[in-house]
């Protein structure tokens, strides 16, 4: 059953945070699912960069994942109202927008996304394919994103921790952290947790790189075992191994 519904998304479209990370939301989706050697580009607008030209998103990947098309994809993303208009319209415009060296539309899905709900998905989806130069072309609105978000818990997570459906039951590891940490002036630094406890550091990255049974932890309370896997992930080099973790929390 979904904790996050498109009744929440729909509402969340209307804001200015959603506006602004609504391809920060895409790239944890998508990184979530597919693996980094399966990923040979990908490049999506968030934040301050929304305000640069080309296109919203551009992504070339090798693909089982329903939501996510397999090979070259451009995505174009919108929040606003008179969604469909925009959807229309920016079809329309990018019939002739200059793609990446190599590119071609006939080999290339064309996404559209939104935070909004449509009542006529399946109809406009059928719309935009009718004489469409694009080898296939895809909508992603609230409801595809309940489902797609539905399977996919680290960022299920993060939208809850940013108020986005109910209250977390888990919640990611960098928010354990800086709850835990920042109860001390100064803030406990990761090193410190590190200290003198090499070889259960190793253990775990062992236990991560071959997950399946339960890591036991001596530490002084739940909080500090939670903390001491924190600092054993950001002592990786893997960028996103780093970020794709999150625990569980009491209720």
């Amino acid at each position: 059953m979904p904790l996050i519904h498109a009744v929440d998304l729909n509402t969340w479209a209307n804001t200015n945070v959603a506006r602004d990370t609504l391809g920060e939301l895409l790239r944890k989706l998508i990184h979530e699912h597919i693996e980094l050697t399966c990923i040979n580009n990908i490049h999506f607008l968030a934040h301050e960069a929304n305000q640069l030209a080309g296109w919203d998103g551009i992504l070339e990947c090798v693909s089982e994942i329903p939501w996510i098309p397999n090979g070259n994809s451009v995505w174009e993303l919108g929040t606003g109202a008179n969604i469909r208009d925009k959807i229309r319209g920016d079809f329309a415009k990018r019939q002739n927008k200059q793609l990446p060296s190599g590119w071609a539309r006939h080999e290339t899905t064309y996404v559209a996304v939104t935070l909004c709900k449509l009542d006529d998905h399946s109809e406009l989806v059928s719309e935009l394919k009718k004489s469409s130069p694009w080898f296939d072309v895809k909508v992603i609105d609230a409801a595809v994103f309940e489902e797609w978000i539905e399977v996919s818990p680290f960022v299920e997570a993060w939208l809850q921790e940013n108020g986005i459906g109910p209250n977390p039951k888990v919640q990611t590891l960098r928010r354990a952290w800086r709850e835990w940490s920042e109860t001390t002036q100064p803030p406990v630094i990761e090193k410190l947790l590190l200290a003198g406890r090499e070889q259960s550091a190793i253990d775990i990255r062992s236990i991560f790189a071959n997950p399946g049974g339960p890591i036991h932890i001596q530490a002084d309370s739940s909080e500090e075992a939670v903390a001491f896997v924190y600092s054993v992930v950001q002592s990786t080099e893997d960028e996103l191994f780093r970020e794709n973790h999150y625990c569980p929390v009491n209720s």
